[in-house]
């Protein structure tokens, strides 16, 4: 047994298709089904149960998933931790910023950290909403900018900043004449959406809208596939969107923002990390991201969510 057969039978049971792991992985169907069987024989279990259509796994195949799983995120994190040792150049820090998230609520604080620490290399990656723990708990970033306090007792979490909602549509749209808008009349109006409803930042603005007594939209929705698409469609007159307020900077000419109210929808920025994290690199990056200048933040001892006073 090795990693590939790790890898390979990790990837059958998230597709349970042969013909689309092999896709995948690059091999043949008949090398797919070798493997996995040579796999079961090694550990003297079945790990599947093959039907015409799809494979279903079996309860041993369960429990060994997650054993699997946990077994190839530890070599892959090996790996980076052998591979950040051998260099001996600038130190490194990633920066995962989340589909739900913005950095721009954080340039103060990004700016202290290009000053304070020049010699450090900050690396900024996406992670996509839903794969956040896994980035951090892999070591595909040691720290984690997103919009919901951590879920996992592994991590920690700070709030950073909270930050209102507000329109933005055409100089020419009926509603630009207004300086705020109120969150129904806004809502009645054709809506474009590039926010996935299951992300983070969408499920925020939907608790919100449900608090605020608001239900779906009345009017049709333009769904976009990014905040560029949602920004290009608003301003040829397909419909009016909400951006974090924040964005607001990187409006197209001849879009306008408007204030929402009554009452206002808020969204927040939190970043997490790893309680367990000990490079001095990040916990210098993490100190300026939450405030505490002049030293290294130790994740052990910074409560989980805290929040700052008012």
């Amino acid at each position: 047994m090795d990693m590939r057969d790790l890898q390979v039978f990790v990837e059958l049971a998230q597709l349970r298709h042969f013909g689309k792991t092999a896709a995948s992985v690059n091999l043949s169907q008949p090398s797919v089904s070798r493997l996995l069987k040579r796999l079961e024989e090694e550990l003297g279990v079945e790990l599947l149960e093959r039907g015409t259509r799809r494979v279903e796994l079996t309860p041993s195949g369960v429990e060994f998933l997650a054993h699997a799983r946990t077994i190839l995120a530890a070599c892959e994190r090996g790996i980076r931790e052998a591979r950040r040792a051998a260099d001996k150049g600038s130190p490194k820090v990633t920066l995962g910023v989340s589909t739900s998230a913005t950095l721009f609520v954080l340039d103060d604080a990004l700016l202290e950290i290009r000053e304070s620490q020049p010699e450090t290399e900050l690396h900024v990656c996406h992670v996509r909403d839903g794969a956040q723990v896994e980035a951090l708990s892999t070591g595909a970033c040691e720290l984690l900018i997103t919009s919901t306090p951590s879920p996992n007792e592994t991590l920690a979490s700070r709030l950073l900043g909270r930050e209102p909602l507000v329109s933005v549509m055409r100089h020419d749209h009926p509603l630009a004449a207004r300086e705020t808008i109120e969150l129904g009349e806004f809502y009645r109006e054709r809506y474009v959406d590039c926010v996935d409803r299951d992300s983070l930042l969408g499920r925020v603005i939907a608790a919100n809208m449900k608090a605020c007594g608001v239900g779906q939209a009345g009017g049709q929705i333009v769904h976009a596939g990014d905040f560029l698409a949602m920004l290009a469609l608003v301003a040829a007159g397909y419909g009016i969107s909400a951006i974090p307020a924040s964005l607001e900077r990187v409006c197209l000419d001849g879009l306008v923002v408007r204030a929402l109210v009554a009452p206002p929808i808020e969204v927040e920025t939190h970043v997490w990390w790893a309680k367990s994290l000990r490079s001095e690199p990040a916990r210098q990056v993490l100190a300026c991201l939450i405030g505490d200048r002049g030293t290294a933040a130790d994740p052990r001892t910074i409560g989980r969510s805290s929040q700052p006073s008012d």
